[in-house]
C-alpha cells in the first residue's frame, strides 16, 4: 500500500510539473502598425504578434474588449494599450501610438487673443504640410483664403472661435483658438433699495461691466462706517455690521472705488435711500 501511494504522488507531481511548463505566459513579440491615411480617418491597422501557450485573446483598448483575432482594422490615430492574455496566465501589456501618413498639421499664432473693442489681431500661419488654407474669424465676417498672415479687427465684445482650416491633396486639418473681446467698462449705481424680503430690489448692488476690482463702503448720516465689501458681486443687504441688526429707513452715504479691465478708474460717492 505504501509503494502504491508513492507512485500516485509521483505521477501527480509529474503531471502538475508538465502542465506548469506547458502554460507559458504570453509575450508580445512585435506590433505592426499601418498608419492612417489622414489624421481624422479611421483606416489604420494593427497586427499583434505574440508567443506562449494557451488560447490567445487580443485587445487594443487596455483590456476592456478582447477578440480571438490579432488583426485590428478601421483604427483611428491615437495612443492605445495592447493586451494579450492566455488561459490561466498573466496579461502582456504594451503601449502603442497610431499615427497618419499625411504629416499635415494645422497651427497658427496671433499677436493677441484678448483685449478691448476694437481689438486688432494679426494671425500667422505656422502649419506643416499644407497646400491650401482658409481663415475663419468666428464673428460672421468673410473667410480669407491663401494668405499666411492676416489682420482682423473685432468690432463687438464677445468670445470668438478663430479657426484655420488647412488641406493638401488628400487630407485636411483644423485648429480653433478662442479670442476674447472686452467692451468698455461701465458702472451704474442705484440710489434707492428696499430690503423687505420680497426679492425685489432687496440689495444695494452696483451694476458693473468689465471690472477688474471693486470696493464699496456704506456710511450712516453721522459719518460712521456700517458696512463694506470687496468684489464685483458684492453689495449691501440693509443690515448694520458687525452688529447684525436691520438698518432703519432713511438716507445713507456710499463710496465706490473700482478699476475696469480697460484701465479706467472709478471713484464714486453719493446718497442712498433705504425704504422698508
Amino acid at each position: 500500500m505504501r509503494k502504491l501511494s508513492k507512485y500516485i504522488i509521483f505521477i501527480f507531481f509529474v503531471i502538475s510539473a508538465s502542465a506548469g511548463r506547458g502554460l507559458a505566459c504570453p509575450v508580445i513579440d512585435s506590433v505592426v502598425i499601418t498608419p492612417a491615411t489622414c489624421k481624422y480617418t479611421s483606416d489604420a491597422a494593427v497586427i499583434i504578434y505574440a508567443s506562449g501557450s494557451g488560447t490567445f485573446e487580443y485587445s487594443i483598448d487596455g483590456g476592456q474588449n478582447f477578440t480571438a483575432s490579432n488583426v485590428f482594422t478601421a483604427v483611428s490615430t491615437g495612443n492605445y494599450w495592447v493586451v494579450v492574455r492566455a488561459n490561466a496566465c498573466s496579461n502582456a501589456v504594451q503601449q502603442i501610438t497610431v499615427s497618419d501618413n499625411s504629416f499635415l498639421s494645422a497651427s497658427f499664432q496671433f499677436s493677441q487673443d484678448s483685449g478691448n473693442v476694437p481689438l486688432t489681431t494679426t494671425f500667422f500661419n505656422t502649419s506643416f504640410g499644407s497646400i491650401n488654407l482658409i481663415w475663419d474669424f468666428g464673428d460672421g465676417s468673410p473667410q480669407i483664403t491663401a494668405q499666411d498672415t492676416v489682420t482682423h479687427i473685432y468690432t463687438s465684445s464677445g468670445n470668438y472661435n478663430a479657426m484655420l482650416i488647412v488641406s493638401n491633396a488628400n487630407c485636411s486639418d483644423t485648429l480653433i483658438q478662442l479670442i476674447t473681446v472686452i467692451g468698455e467698462s461701465s458702472l451704474v449705481i442705484p440710489n434707492v433699495f428696499s430690503p423687505n424680503g420680497d426679492e425685489i430690489n432687496d440689495f444695494f448692488r452696483p451694476i458693473s461691466f468689465g471690472m477688474k476690482t471693486l470696493e464699496g463702503k456704506i456710511f450712516n448720516r453721522y459719518g460712521n462706517l456700517i458696512y463694506e465689501w470687496k468684489g464685483t458681486g458684492g453689495g449691501w443687504d440693509g443690515y448694520n455690521y458687525p452688529i447684525g441688526v436691520e438698518a432703519t429707513e432713511g438716507t445713507y452715504y456710499y463710496v465706490i472705488e473700482a478699476e475696469g479691465i480697460d484701465g479706467k478708474i472709478y471713484s464714486e460717492h453719493g446718497i442712498l435711500t433705504l425704504i422698508r
